[in-house]
């Protein structure tokens, strides 16, 4: 069987779609189920993000004991060849993310499901992973 791929868009690929990347892929080998997840960010290449990953998406992988392959790399933007890789793709926060989409990609929004976490500035990483974590948590048990 072909491995399903989910594409987790956040705006720098640096906290929220890197730690859904990581979670997911580690829930998926836990259940030894064909998918995997990438993220990519929308505006990555704006050099916004302080080093390869952030501080809070590391510290809540370790607090669930999860190894976190590739902590030395750094964000990646989203590319179209991205979108057509994907077999589903899941911006992280409908608010901030849709316009980027149709900014930058309009041909792909109907690609894009929407979910409802905003970014740091807005909700504590305290709330947030754990959320984001729960939500890929009810994904796995459909």
């Amino acid at each position: 069987m072909k491995n399903h791929l989910v594409l987790f868009l956040c705006t720098g690929n640096f906290y929220r779609s890197r730690f859904a990347e990581i979670y997911f892929n580690h829930r998926a080998t836990q259940l030894e189920l064909p998918l995997r997840a990438f993220s990519r960010g929308i505006q990555s290449a704006a050099g916004r993000n302080k080093g390869p990953i952030s501080v809070f998406t590391i510290n809540y992988l370790r607090e669930l004991e999860i190894p976190i392959p590739g902590i030395d790399n750094y964000p990646v933007q989203l590319q179209e060849c991205d979108f057509e890789q994907a077999t589903e793709t899941v911006a992280l926060d409908e608010t901030e993310h849709r316009p980027m989409i149709l900014r930058d990609f309009p041909h792909r929004l109907e690609q894009v499901r929407f979910w409802h976490f905003p970014d740091i500035q807005f909700e504590q990483p305290a709330l947030i992973l754990p959320a984001i974590k729960n939500e890929i948590d009810l994904y796995f048990s459909r």
